[in-house]
């Protein structure tokens, strides 16, 4: 019963695959199906594969030795592919004949995969290319994850005002503010980073010859302190010598 199945099957796909070297017989049990896309002519085959049978004697019944060979512009992994489809549909008709849909199977894949061979300059840029989106894939998330860091400050930030505050008799009084400025400037005067400088009253000729309105302004001087940067001057002795110069 295999035998006269294995003859039914090797003259049915003689008149499926009718194009010239698409079918090559070896023997009774074993021949060759050279694959394209389009064995017809009517496309462009960029892709090819031959898938080489031998029948064993219980075929259908058992599974018949299949292998692909002289895969054309296909990858390894595209070769794995078909390979895995062969095997499972193998698999799943293990009993009836089964090259013809096996063959159909192939030929499909093929005309899904029928592209020009790359040369190594274009594959070296087609892997530049899914080098760089996995890149700008990468800096977008980590340009999502420092614009989640900065949402997160913020809403931080809207928070303090429902902060607790401090206890009253541990905040800062005008009076202790001032007693501080008081003693700040007295140090700073000391270590020469200020100067007093004292406004006295303008004499009656400078008052004469000022405007009429300034008159009326205060009797008393006003102290001033004003900011000295020490090193332009050198050392305090420098800045008493200035002082005695304004006093002249």
């Amino acid at each position: 019963m295999g035998l006269d199945e294995q003859a039914d099957e090797i003259e049915a796909l003689q008149s499926i695959f009718v194009t010239a070297g698409e079918f090559e017989q070896v023997s009774d049990s074993e021949y060759f199906l050279h694959l394209k896309p389009h064995p017809g002519g009517d496309g462009d085959n960029h892709v090819g594969i031959s898938l080489h049978v031998k029948y064993t004697p219980e075929y259908p019944d058992e599974r018949a030795e299949l292998e692909l060979i002289n895969p054309k512009a296909l990858n390894d992994e595209q070769i794995a592919a078909m390979n895995e489809q062969m095997e499972q549909l193998v698999d799943e008709n293990l009993g009836m004949p089964a090259i013809y849909m096996i063959g159909e199977a192939l030929q499909d894949f093929l005309k899904e995969n029928n592209k020009p061979e790359l040369s190594m300059h274009e594959q070296m840029l087609e892997r530049m290319q899914e080098d760089g989106g996995d890149d700008e894939n990468q800096e977008e998330g980590e340009s999502g994850d420092e614009d989640q860091e900065e949402f997160n400050m913020e809403e931080e930030y809207k928070g303090l005002k429902e902060k607790d505050l401090c206890a009253p008799e541990e905040r800062v009084t005008p009076e202790a503010f001032a007693a501080w400025k008081a003693a700040f400037d007295q140090e700073m005067i000391q270590k020469g980073l200020l100067k007093r400088v004292v406004h006295t009253k303008p004499s009656g000729r400078q008052m004469f010859e000022a405007d009429k309105n300034l008159e009326n302004e205060g009797d008393a001087g006003n102290d001033v302190l004003e900011d000295v940067n020490a090193e332009l001057y050198g050392d305090e002795g420098d800045l008493d010598e200035l002082d005695d110069l304004d006093d002249d």
